[in-house]
C-alpha cells in the first residue's frame, strides 16, 4: 500500500474508494514491505497470496517488531487443499476467533483449524466407505442439516 501524497513512490495509484475514502496501492511500497519484513523475520514471501497471522509484541518504537509466533497461510494451496470452503469464511473464523475471549495465540488458531480439518477428513473417509449414490446424496443434503445453535 501507498499514501496518495507519497513522494517517496512513484508508481501509486488510487485502487478503490470506500465510503469516500480512496486506497491506494503501489508495487514498490510492497516490496520494500515485504523486504523489510524478511529482514526481521526468517519469513521469505513465495510470490502468491498469503495470510500471514502473527504474535506480535508491542513496543513504542515503531521500527521494533517482535514476532514470538506465526502461521503462513497459502491461501491458493490451502483452497486447493479444501482446507476452507472460502477466503471469506477463513477470515470470518478468523476475526471470531480474535474477537472471542479465548484468543490466545496464533497456536490455539492453529489447533482449532487443525481439529475441524481432522473432523472434515473423518467425515470424508467414513463417506468413501458408503456406496456413491449414498455417498452423493449425502452432499446434496449436507447443507440442510438442523444443527444445535
Amino acid at each position: 500500500g501507498a499514501y496518495k501524497n507519497s513522494t517517496e513512490f512513484n508508481d501509486v495509484q488510487q485502487i478503490i474508494e470506500i465510503d469516500g475514502e480512496p486506497w491506494f496501492y503501489s508495487d514498490s511500497a510492497l516490496v520494500d514491505v515485504v523486504e523489510s519484513f524478511e529482514a526481521k523475520t526468517n519469513w521469505t514471501y513465495s510470490g502468491e497470496n498469503e495470510l500471514l497471522i502473527l504474535d506480535v509484541t508491542p513496543s513504542d518504537d515503531d521500527e521494533d517488531i517482535t514476532v514470538s509466533n506465526a502461521i503462513v497461510c497459502n491461501l491458493e494451496q490451502m483452497k486447493a487443499d479444501k482446507a476452507f470452503t472460502s477466503v471469506r469464511s477463513l477470515i470470518e473464523n478468523l476475526i471470531r476467533y480474535a474477537a472471542s475471549s479465548e484468543c490466545a495465540d496464533a497456536w490455539e488458531f492453529s489447533d482449532k483449524q487443525g481439529i475441524n480439518v481432522a473432523k472434515d477428513s473423518l467425515k470424508e473417509g467414513f463417506l468413501g466407505l458408503l456406496p456413491k449414490s449414498v455417498s452423493t446424496l449425502y452432499r446434496k443434503s449436507e447443507g440442510f442439516a438442523v444443527r444445535k445453535i
